[in-house]
């Protein structure tokens, strides 16, 4: 299980970074008043801002008491979600209570799925 979470912390550092990046540098989504970039400043807010969700994804994962590729295949289902979860909400630029909501429906979907996964 520790290799799994490192693996998967390590995917979600690296993937939210790469899209951040085509965020705000290709796309040029952000605040103008950083120029053409912004990704220095909105890739550690926003990883930040989804660490509660990845907590929750390795927690149900842990629960779900899978092991090998079963936890694998678990594990990159959910980090999958993460992703899509967050560039909706970058592009739709959604308000605090609405990320609060979404903690919330995920942390119930990654455990629902993982009880799903294992049964």
């Amino acid at each position: 299980m520790f290799v799994l979470s490192i693996t998967f912390i390590a995917g979600y550092v690296l993937l939210t970074a790469a899209v951040m990046y085509v965020n705000t540098t290709v796309l040029r989504l952000g605040d103008p008043k950083f120029g053409g970039g912004g990704f220095e400043l909105y890739w550690p807010l926003w990883m930040a801002f989804y660490s509660p969700v990845v907590i929750a994804a390795l927690a149900a994962v842990w629960w779900s008491g899978l092991t090998g590729l079963r936890s694998l295949g678990l594990a990159g289902l959910m980090l999958a979600v993460i992703l899509v979860v967050f560039e909706v909400s970058l592009l739709f630029d959604i308000h605090w209570s609405v990320l609060l909501i979404e903690w919330v429906v995920l942390a119930i979907v990654f455990f629902s799925l993982a009880r799903a996964w294992s049964g």
